[in-house]
């Protein structure tokens, strides 16, 4: 199937692999808890509906949501789930990484799925995230670096394709925490340029790609 960005996934793809569909992969399931999923659409439908209801409850802490997926029942043979995600509780932020059977926690960030290690390697090969103004609050500073590697992520993936190779891509969703609560971010938009520049690095020319993307976020993973 052909996804927003490109009509050539076919060409990308590693052999053997094709597109089955595009789907989000970002759910705020309370104010103080997002999760990013990897693996099994079914899966992570059936964690996600669970862990949306053990956060109804009442303000979700660390030890609750860590003993929850620890016990987690096996989801069957076959489906594998991965999540990532960020808790802000009475004791602060913390970061998590839960595989179905395992959970990390403590991390500075934790990235999986099947575009982790370009997607890494190509946001450490930026050295510009980080603004020296200091009128920019630390949460617009947060939120300045995520819009930079989701654009970055989605203009390798117009321009050049890259990120498709690596079986990752066909859009881009960042959530922050901000004003006390995480919130997915919507109504962005995307310009893209291409650069030249001489092997000297002298001179260069940039002109618009001729790509704009505008990014509205209209519902929530159930």
């Amino acid at each position: 199937m052909a996804i927003p960005t490109r009509n050539d996934v076919a060409e990308l793809l590693p052999a053997g692999s094709s597109v089955a569909s595009v789907r989000r992969k970002v759910a705020v399931l309370h104010d103080q808890l997002a999760v990013a999923w990897a693996g099994s659409e079914i899966g992570a439908r059936h964690v996600i509906r669970d862990l949306r209801a053990f956060a109804r409850g009442s303000e979700p802490d660390r030890e609750r949501l860590f003993t929850f997926l620890d016990g987690y029942p096996d989801l069957g043979r076959g489906v594998h789930c991965e999540l990532v995600g960020w808790l802000v509780d009475d004791r602060g932020a913390i970061a998590f990484h839960w595989d179905s059977k395992d959970v990390w926690a403590g991390g500075e960030e934790y990235v999986t799925g099947s575009g982790a290690k370009d997607f890494t390697d190509s946001a450490g090969r930026r050295d510009f995230f980080y603004s020296d103004d200091a009128s920019v609050t630390p949460h617009e500073q947060v939120t300045h670096i995520a819009l930079i590697l989701a654009g970055y992520a989605v203009g390798r993936e117009v321009l050049s394709g890259e990120p498709l190779r690596h079986r990752y891509g066909g859009g881009m969703e960042v959530a922050v925490f901000v004003d006390g609560r995480f919130a997915v971010i919507t109504d962005i938009g995307f310009l893209f340029w291409r650069v030249e520049m001489d092997p000297k690095g002298d001179t260069f020319r940039g002109a618009y790609a001729r790509t704009m993307l505008k990014y509205v976020h209209v519902s929530t993973i159930a």
